[in-house]
C-alpha cells in the first residue's frame, strides 16, 4: 500500500502542477491550446523534478504526498532532495505515513481527475452562446445566405476578389470581400485564409499582429482604439482607425483558418454607432 501511495501522490503533483501551468498558459493566450496542452504534458514532469526539489528541501513533502499523509521522517540536504525528486516514488524507508488511507486515496483520485480534465473544463468556461441571426431592425437590408458566411447589409452588396502581398516566403492572401454603400457610409465584410505557418499561435495573437499590419500597410492611418471582445463563441478584436479623413470601425475575428474583417467606414461626423451593432450583430460565420 505505501508504494500505492506513493505513486498516486507522484501522479497527484504532475497533474496538479499541469493544471496551474495549463491556466497561466491560457490566460497569457499566446498558444494555441491544444499546442499548449502537448507541450506542457511534455515539460511538466522535467519542471516538475525543480519543484520538487525545493519543497521536499523545505517542508519535507508535496501537495500529494501531503494529502495521502506521506512526509519524510527528516528535512534532507538540498543534494538530498534533488536526488529524491529524480526517483518515481521515492524511497519507502525515508517516508512516514499517517492514517485515514482510504478517505486520502478516494480525494486524491478525484482531484486527478479534476486537474487532469482542466483543459476541457477551461475551454467549456470559455464558451459562448451560439450566434443567431435576428430579422428585428433589418426591414430595408438585404440579407446575404453566403456559404462562408450570413449577414445583412444595408444595400445590395457587390463583391471583389484581391491579392494582399505578404512579407518574405510566405504565400500572397487570396482576400475576398462584400461591400455595400448608402448614405456615403460604406460597408464590408472581407475574408481570407491564413496560412498554416500562422496557425500554432493563439487567434489573440494572430488578430492582435494581423490588424496592426493592416494598420500599418495602409496610408495615412493611425490606430485610434484597439481592444479584443467576443464573436459569439469566437475571439475577436475591435478597433477603430483614422484613414485619409475617414472613421473606420472595425472587427476582426478568426474561425478555424479563416480570416473575417467586419468594417463600417464613414465621415468623422456622420452617428453610425447603431449602424455598426447591427451590421456586426448579423454577421455570422458558417
Amino acid at each position: 500500500m505505501s508504494f500505492f501511495k506513493r505513486l498516486l501522490s507522484k501522479i497527484f503533483d504532475y497533474t496538479l502542477f499541469f493544471s496551474i501551468l495549463y491556466l497561466i498558459g491560457n490566460k497569457l493566450d499566446i498558444v494555441k491550446p491544444q499546442l499548449l496542452a502537448s507541450a506542457l504534458a511534455i515539460t511538466t514532469p522535467l519542471l516538475w523534478i525543480l519543484v520538487e526539489t525545493f519543497l521536499l528541501k523545505i517542508c519535507g513533502s508535496t501537495p500529494g504526498k501531503a494529502l495521502l499523509g506521506i512526509r519524510l521522517q527528516q528535512k534532507p540536504t538540498l543534494k538530498k532532495s534533488f536526488i529524491l525528486s529524480l526517483l518515481p516514488f521515492g524511497q519507502k524507508d525515508q517516508f512516514t505515513y499517517k492514517t485515514g488511507g482510504a478517505l486520502r486515496i478516494i480525494l486524491s483520485l478525484l482531484l486527478i481527475t479534476i486537474f487532469t480534465a482542466s483543459p476541457i473544463i477551461c475551454d467549456h468556461l470559455h464558451k459562448k452562446s451560439i450566434l443567431t441571426i435576428q430579422t428585428e431592425g433589418y426591414e430595408n437590408w438585404t440579407a446575404h445566405p453566403g456559404d462562408l458566411f450570413s449577414a445583412y447589409f444595408p444595400a445590395k452588396p457587390e463583391s471583389a476578389d484581391n491579392v494582399i502581398p505578404t512579407p518574405d516566403d510566405y504565400e500572397d492572401l487570396q482576400v475576398t470581400e462584400y461591400k455595400a454603400t448608402l448614405d456615403d457610409t460604406e460597408y464590408s465584410i472581407a475574408y481570407a485564409t491564413v496560412p498554416p505557418t500562422f496557425l500554432k499561435y493563439s487567434n489573440s495573437m494572430i488578430l492582435k499582429h494581423t490588424m496592426k499590419g493592416m494598420a500599418n500597410q495602409m496610408e495615412d492611418t493611425t490606430i485610434v482604439h484597439r481592444d479584443y471582445s467576443e464573436h459569439g463563441s469566437h475571439k475577436a478584436v475591435d478597433y477603430v482607425l483614422n484613414s485619409k479623413g475617414k472613421t473606420i470601425t472595425g472587427r476582426m475575428l478568426l474561425v478555424n483558418d479563416r480570416m473575417y474583417k467586419i468594417e463600417v467606414t464613414s465621415d468623422p461626423s456622420t452617428e453610425i454607432a447603431t449602424q455598426v451593432d447591427l451590421f456586426r450583430s448579423a454577421f455570422i460565420p458558417n
